[in-house]
Parts: structure tokens; C-alpha cells; sequence
């Protein structure tokens, strides 16, 4: 339905013209995928990655805190072409100093694999599952 009305504003007429459909608006998209943050604690300039990267050309030693959007799990590689050492991440797990003791892995992602489930099952998680 299309409802129309005029106003009359210190002389001058004003048409607006608003439209109802009666339908809801579509909810809005998740943002999936692996999300990488310049700075710890998620700031700093954000970039996403959605598919598997045997080299990350302009984020390569970028990234101090991940998290992972997606509803499988993602393996961040020392090295370029999936070399060297290597964490997992599964669904919904982000890590907010990748520089922190235990990883020591802050400005060293270099490649990422994105697996087919949420099981880190081969590669070596950033958290263990009890």
C-alpha cells in the first residue's frame, strides 16, 4: 500500500510519499569468516577472510587478535604457503593477544586454511576442549 500526503510549510506545498510493503525486513546477515585485528583486544583496522589463503599479501605479520565468524574452523600458519608452526581456531573461539605467552604469535599469520568442520582434530588449538 502506498500512502501519499501534503504539508503546507510557509507557503510552499510539500509531496512525500511513503510506501509500506506490510512485509518485515529481512533480519540481518551474521558476518562470518576469520576476522584478523591490527592492534589486541579487536582494534585497530579489521580485515576478513573467507576462504582458504596460501599467503596473506597485505596483512602478512598484521594480525595481534583473531576471531573466528564461521561455523568451522581455521588454521593460522607461522609461514607462508602453510609452513612452519601452526594453531587452530574453532567456531565462535577468537584469541585477543596473539602475542600472549602461550602462542606467541602476534604479526606472525602468513596463511590460513579454512577446514571443512569445526574439529581441530590433527592440528594444534589455540584452547583445548575439555
Amino acid at each position: 500500500m502506498k500512502k501519499s500526503f501534503r504539508t503546507v510549510v510557509a507557503g510552499v506545498v510539500i509531496t512525500a510519499s511513503l510506501g509500506f510493503s506490510g512485509a518485515a525486513f529481512p533480519a540481518q546477515a551474521q558476518v562470518t569468516g576469520l576476522r584478523f585485528y591490527e592492534d589486541d583486544d579487536f582494534k585497530g583496522e579489521v580485515k576478513s577472510y573467507y576462504a582458504t589463503q596460501w599467503y596473506l599479501w597485505e596483512w602478512n605479520h598484521w594480525a595481534s587478535s583473531v576471531r573466528n565468524s564461521d561455523d568451522v574452523a581455521w588454521v593460522l600458519y607461522d609461514d607462508w604457503d602453510y609452513a612452519d608452526r601452526r594453531f587452530c581456531l574453532r567456531s565462535g573461539e577468537e584469541v585477543k593477544r596473539l602475542g600472549d605467552e602461550q602462542w606467541r604469535f602476534n604479526d606472525k599469520t602468513s596463511s590460513i586454511r579454512r577446514l571443512s568442520t569445526n574439529s581441530c582434530a590433527g592440528y594444534p588449538a589455540f584452547y583445548s576442549i575439555s
